[in-house]
């Protein structure tokens, strides 16, 4: 296939799986090397499966491997578990992070939303008292308190301002939600009441993406 360029700014190993990462290491990676050392790759990076892997398996197992400059890791309120897991390893060994989940449904949809709390809440996942499942608006008093207009600026500003994050990753085919979600990623930091009231209520969860 003709890309129509002399060079790859960054090419990722898409969506890698604990299962894959021997071959991934073993065939794909010397492949990469070699494109990198002749100057066809500039950067070789890795994003996990986060659907299948909320619990950054295959990232905790090919990170330490020094084989990867840039890596795509899934983050969010709902799933805060790569603070502990993903971003010491990238931060100590200078891996640029990008986080993607930030929103996903749980942070578009409300009636999704709900249905994660209650989930959570059922599996005594949520910290009591710190965030009403069961109330039409969850997340309506901590929006309120961060001066965030929407869930998903809330869950925005949250990774965007994150210590080892240093790109929010998110899609979108309107323009009023890539104006709102640019205004978002650049948006004040959440006050840290708001911050340790969420890291409270799901601390321990890696379990959930918020799809």
């Amino acid at each position: 296939v003709d890309l129509r360029v002399d060079r790859i700014d960054v090419l990722y190993i898409h969506g890698l799986t604990l299962e894959q990462w021997p071959y991934a290491r073993d065939v794909v990676l010397p492949v990469l090397r070699d494109a990198k050392a002749r100057g066809d790759i500039d950067h070789v990076a890795v994003s996990e499966h986060f659907n299948s892997d909320p619990s950054h398996d295959a990232l905790a197992a090919c990170l330490p491997s020094d084989a990867f400059d840039v890596a795509m890791v899934g983050f969010n309120p709902l799933n805060a578990s790569a603070r502990a897991s993903v971003f010491p390893v990238t931060r100590a060994r200078g891996i640029a992070t990008f986080a993607m989940f930030a929103v996903r449904r749980a942070f578009s949809d409300r009636a999704r939303l709900r249905e994660v709390l209650s989930s959570l809440a059922a599996d005594g996942r949520i910290g009591r008292g710190l965030i009403d499942h069961s109330a039409d608006d969850p997340l309506g008093e901590l929006r309120d308190a961060s001066g965030s207009a929407t869930d998903a600026d809330l869950a925005y500003r949250y990774c965007a301002h994150e210590p080892g994050v240093d790109g929010v990753l998110f899609g979108t085919s309107r323009l009023d939600h890539l104006e709102a979600n640019i205004a978002s990623i650049n948006g004040p930091r959440l006050p840290d009441e708001v911050a340790r009231t969420l890291d409270a209520a799901f601390a321990g969860v890696d379990h959930v993406t918020g799809q």
